[in-house]
């Protein structure tokens, strides 16, 4: 226990003791400019008086500018953090906090908010406009947070933002945000997720989003679960057009049965990830991704075929996408997991630099029944057990299918390896 300093200290940890209560107030603390109170505690099934804030604290940090209370259980936050008004950095991370006192949008230098895993909490407060130099606001893994308050979408200084969370029309709609809110952050950079997606059914709200303009975005998640405005979602996705710069995209739970035209104007993408997109029946020609190097495809139940175009071969005099150098870069790795098999799916490694899809392959896929053509290009069906796959690949051009029956690894399984071009 430590009751006071002989001299007044500018910055200051003190590390808790497993199951020691939280500090009291120490004298000689008000110069202090950063303090931190070290734990490691996760959220925990249950709460203590034992790890409360007593409201004295605050009289004692007037001067602070970073203060980080993470891992401490703490299961309520004093209204007196209002008083910290040259505060610049809070991290309530790892607390089981329900709400936040309204007095934290005092904190109008506050320009970092770190709420990150805060699973039991369930709103922000609603006046969260009065933290006009807000930049950073980290809200990933608070599953409770359904709905965020209308005023987040004036800050526009933003630039960290990782969850954003479209409302439900039940949510206080005059209270809550819509996905139009989004229009003025686009000094957003780094990932962000969309959550409540499947809610919005106006391709108008989806178009003031103008997520075209979010330039510093480059990786996105879109979540449509669940989906509840199944009507019009194909429309509502098509409005949502992306900024080119964009490296990473996972979409999940997409009700539509195509998707969006823009998905082939992003030419820096690098990974894909399209999950539980249970209604899709098709791909698009993701070969004509210039960049991109990973694709992912999960529980995709409705995909019935795989075009060659989604293989990155094709005709030459296509209008494929090129890099620079006149190749066309596509996915060196590929995981596809679709119909009886979810949740099953094989990932293969393509260490060769070839700048063209070279193995493809599926396993359990007992609902996809057909494989592109070869145009000279494939040179093996592995496990040819699988005769479906192996009668729907047509032969005769002289470099096409060679069958290799040595190696059935899986009978239920194919593979088929793309020759470099």
């Amino acid at each position: 226990r430590m009751d006071s300093f002989s001299k007044k200290p500018r910055h200051l940890t003190l590390i808790r003791a497993e199951e020691a209560p939280f500090p009291v107030p120490i004298n000689n603390t008000d110069k202090l400019h950063t303090f931190w109170v070290q734990s490691f505690y996760d959220c925990p099934p249950i709460v203590s008086d034992r790890d409360s804030v007593h409201s004295d604290w605050f009289d004692h940090l007037r001067c602070v500018k970073a203060l980080d209370l993470s891992r401490n259980r703490l299961y309520e936050l004093p209204a007196e953090v209002g008083k910290l008004i040259i505060l610049k950095y809070l991290n309530l991370s790892h607390n089981p906090l329900g709400v936040l006192p309204e007095t934290l949008c005092d904190l109008i230098n506050l320009q970092t908010l770190k709420l990150v895993a805060c699973a039991h909490l369930s709103k922000l407060p609603e006046q969260m406009e009065k933290l006009i130099n807000l930049r950073h606001l980290e809200i990933d893994r608070t599953d409770g947070l359904k709905w965020l308050p209308k005023g987040i979408g004036n800050l526009s200084s933003l630039r960290t933002l990782s969850k954003f969370i479209a409302s439900n029309s039940g949510d206080s709609e005059a209270a809550a945000c819509k996905l139009g809110d989004l229009k003025n952050l686009n000094h957003l950079r780094g990932k962000l997720k969309i959550e409540g997606l499947g809610y919005v059914a106006d391709a108008v709200e989806a178009e003031k989003a103008e997520l075209k303009n979010k330039k510093h975005l480059l990786d996105l998640y879109l979540d449509f679960s669940p989906l509840v405005k199944a009507e019009g979602i194909t429309d509502v996705v098509e409005a949502l057009q992306l900024h080119p710069k964009l490296h990473y995209l996972h979409i999940k739970s997409y009700g539509g049965t195509q998707f969006p035209n823009w998905i082939l104007s992003l030419i820096n993408l690098r990974k894909l990830q399209l999950q539980e997109c249970q209604n899709c029946v098709r791909l698009p020609p993701l070969g004509r991704l210039p960049s991109l190097e990973t694709l992912y495809i999960e529980d995709m139940d409705s995909l019935k075929s795989v075009g060659l175009e989604f293989l990155g071969i094709g005709n030459n005099n296509d209008d494929s996408t090129t890099t620079n150098d006149g190749t066309r870069a596509s996915s060196s790795v590929l995981t596809v997991g679709c119909d009886q098999y979810k949740g099953r799916s094989r990932r293969y490694q393509d260490n060769a630099k070839s700048p063209l899809l070279e193995t493809f392959s599926l396993r359990q896929a007992k609902g996809t029944s057909t494989l592109p053509p070869p145009d000279g290009t494939i040179k093996k069906i592995a496990d040819p057990q699988v005769s479906y796959f192996a009668d729907t690949i047509p032969k005769g051009n002289g470099r096409g299918l060679q069958q290799d029956i040595s190696h059935p690894q899986s009978p239920h399984s194919v593979e088929v390896e793309v020759a470099s071009s």
